[in-house]
């Protein structure tokens, strides 16, 4: 069964929550937290000790929605609301990633599954490429259905231009054919080049290298998961289905590695409790860690009144949002 969270707690309230989309980067000796402005126009970078803060980007044309650092040089690439991409070093605009399926040209979809990475200083994107959609006026969402999954890569060019390269990926063994928007929740090991990807239906983890090649898949599963039944998710055709949908069924929400442990964690989102009509509760969530080759070693279960199922990964551990702070964890 799930551990009690408070048996890796190390410190209370490391460091305030001030930020949006915080990555945390070594730089030397130390380390820094590099975040998204308030207006989303700028990426600033703060230092965990004195508190400074640089600018790296600013002013951009379109908010922010992503980014990824290069620790051997020091450079930043944002992705932008309209899919470009802005390099803090020369100021380059790259074009929009897109990709040519089945004769139809496909822009990059879902904003949670598109992963900027660099990897021996090149720029790599990861995440789910649709393979057909439809428009139904009836529906006041657009659902994708695709026929399987696929991870799609960019990479840069000595031309400063993003170019698709291949996509790679297939469908979990235990993923169900009634999923309707179902997509890939990727995590990087730059170390191996390995991409490590998972839905948020699917028990197991599949794993790949950079040129496409399959490695395996593994169970990456909690005590407490429990798949949605068919027809739950079938119902979900709305706005307010979906929330339901996702308020009412256990789902796997992110995958994520930690380099300096060499470990990899991935979240499962429970469904909401409610005690009485007039207290609301938020989701409880777990925290499954695995080892390097993804074999489970344990899980953890965290208070969704008091922790967010964010992560945020450094060397002294993995920072957790509490009340406009963020404990440090140590998971081993």
């Amino acid at each position: 069964m799930p551990k009690d969270s408070s048996l890796f707690l190390v410190e209370e309230a490391s460091i305030p929550v001030a930020y949006s989309r915080p990555k945390i980067v070594k730089e030397g000796d130390s380390e820094k937290i590099i975040y998204i402005s308030d207006n989303k126009r700028s990426l600033l970078k703060s230092d965990f000790v004195s508190g400074h803060v640089d600018t790296l980007v600013a002013g951009t044309h379109q908010k922010i929605i992503d980014f990824c650092f290069n620790e051997s040089d020091g450079s930043v690439f944002c992705l932008l609301w309209d899919w470009s991409i802005v390099d803090n070093r020369s100021g380059a605009v790259l074009t929009c990633p897109r990709c040519d399926n089945n004769g139809i040209e496909c822009q990059w979809e879902g904003l949670q599954d598109y992963k900027p990475f660099m990897v021996d200083g090149n720029l790599i994107y990861t995440g789910l490429m649709p393979t057909g959609g439809f428009i139904n006026p009836e529906y006041d969402i657009l659902p994708f259905y695709r026929d399987c999954l696929n991870i799609g890569i960019w990479r840069k060019d000595s031309n400063n231009t993003v170019i698709f390269e291949k996509s790679i990926g297939q469908k979990p063994s235990d993923q169900p054919n009634f999923y309707v928007d179902d997509c890939y929740q990727t995590a990087f090991n730059l170390k191996k080049s390995i991409i490590v990807a998972g839905t948020e239906l699917s028990e197991c983890v599949l794993a790949f290298d950079i040129d496409g090649k399959w490695i395996g898949e593994q169970k990456m599963t909690s005590f407490l998961y429990k798949k949605p039944d068919s027809a739950s998710f079938e119902a979900n055709r709305s706005a307010n289905k979906k929330i339901q949908y996702w308020k009412t069924n256990a789902l796997f929400r992110g995958i994520y590695y930690d380099k300096y442990r060499n470990l990899y964690y991935r979240v499962l989102i429970l469904p909401e409790q409610i005690e009485n009509t007039f207290v609301k509760h938020k989701q409880n969530w777990v925290l499954i860690v695995a080892d390097s080759v993804l074999s489970k070693k344990y899980e953890v279960l965290f208070n969704g009144d008091e922790y967010k199922p964010s992560l945020l990964i450094g060397q002294k551990g993995v920072y957790i949002e509490k009340n406009e702070k963020m404990d440090l964890f140590v998971f081993d």
